[in-house]
């Protein structure tokens, strides 16, 4: 993974893509198999909007409601196969004396 540190704001620990964050909500929610991608979730708010009363027309306002996980069927350039970046680790233990 891949993350980007921001050097232009000292409170910014790293930034990641839509692809690293799938990865790490795959590890998260324990995934082992099947293709995910990354969901958001938007709210819109419609109303009068301007820096002050005078100047106030119809508008709309964009707000991020949630991030989310979402599995397809379909890979793209943002998918995440849970069986490569979480394999399931096989927890038995051989009884076998190596040779």
């Amino acid at each position: 993974m891949q993350s980007n540190i921001n050097v232009e704001d000292d409170n910014q620990i790293a930034t990641l893509s839509l692809k690293e964050l799938a990865e790490i909500l795959v590890k998260y929610y324990k995934l082992h198999d099947g293709l995910y991608e990354t969901s958001i979730g938007f709210q819109i708010a419609l109303g009068g909007v301007g820096p002050t009363p005078d100047t106030v027309v119809p508008g709309a306002m964009l707000g991020v409601a949630n991030f989310g996980l979402r599995k397809t069927h379909i890979s793209g350039m943002h998918t995440v196969d849970a069986s490569l970046v979480n394999p399931k680790v096989n927890s038995k233990k051989s009884n076998k004396i190596p040779a």
